[in-house]
């Protein structure tokens, strides 16, 4: 598990001066631990929070403070908006989306109204709609690509092989496909 991400929300929560340089930086590693300690695992944040030798209370905080200010920053593209990059396989997109969503969750954020912070509810369309913008490109590229192969141009089995009967229909079917003749 790499602390990168962790360690980095946490000195930017305790100097935020260099945020706009952390925006325009690409992501650390260990973005999905940080959004598991976000939404509030309790495994990730007292793993995390004992090897970073910081309160759980704390970790928590700043990793909440990198997602709001980082990941959802208002010029944030879709990707960063999921914690990933265009590199990132879409089932890794969409575990982070999950941990996105529970941290986002309305019993999860009114329990940090009631601590003096911000309600996050209203990123639950930005996230959702990255997601769906993510899920349609990803398919369009899927689709394009089975377009753009070339057509196989497989040959017709022969007169001979299809007067065979049962056995002609079986060496019918396998020079279709193999382009094997069936004699």
């Amino acid at each position: 598990m790499s602390l990168d991400a962790i360690q980095l929300a946490l000195r930017l929560y305790s100097a935020p001066a260099s945020l706009q340089r952390v925006r325009k930086a690409a992501l650390p590693d260990g973005i999905e631990t940080l959004l598991a300690i976000a939404a509030g695992d309790p495994e990730s944040v007292r793993l995390t929070s004992a090897k970073v030798g910081r309160q759980p209370g704390d970790v928590r905080l700043a990793c909440a403070f990198f997602v709001e200010q980082v990941l959802l920053a208002e010029d944030a593209d879709d990707h960063r908006v999921l914690g990933s990059s265009r590199a990132t396989p879409v089932v890794d997109i969409g575990r982070r989306r999950k941990l996105l969503l529970r941290w986002l969750h309305p019993d999860v954020a009114s329990q940090h109204v009631a601590d003096g912070l911000t309600d996050r509810s209203m990123y639950a369309a930005r996230v959702v709609g990255a997601w769906q913008r993510i899920c349609a490109t990803d398919a369009a590229s899927s689709t394009s690509a089975l377009v753009a192969q070339p057509a196989v141009k497989r040959p017709k089995p022969s007169a001979k092989t299809l007067k065979r009967g049962r056995v002609g229909l079986l060496e019918a079917i396998r020079s279709y496909f193999y382009g094997r003749s069936g004699s």
